[in-house]
């Protein structure tokens, strides 16, 4: 299976980006981590493993990005200002 590692700089985030693309040719699938995880949590997890055969044959390209949770509402910072935004929401 092809496999292709891409790190870049960003200067938004102040920090490199990452990312792992499988396959040659296909249909192309943007795959975002899960909450909290990691570009390359997906190889570990039943995702590539599931649609292996279909990434080897041609048929689907996976490029699985970086998450940016460390800036985001996921980080432990952020809540309580979420929280004060709640009830002013809806």
């Amino acid at each position: 299976m092809q496999r292709e590692y891409h790190r870049w700089w960003s200067n938004v985030l102040s920090r490199d980006m990452e990312l792992l693309c499988f396959g040659h040719e296909g249909t192309k699938v943007l795959v975002f981590p899960t909450s909290g995880g990691r570009f390359f949590r997906v190889r570990r997890q039943w995702l590539v493993a599931t649609v292996a055969d279909r990434i080897d044959n041609g048929q689907l390209q996976l490029y699985c990005v970086d998450s940016v949770d460390r800036e985001s509402l996921v980080q432990q910072a952020c809540r309580p200002l979420l929280a004060s935004a709640a009830p002013h929401a809806i």
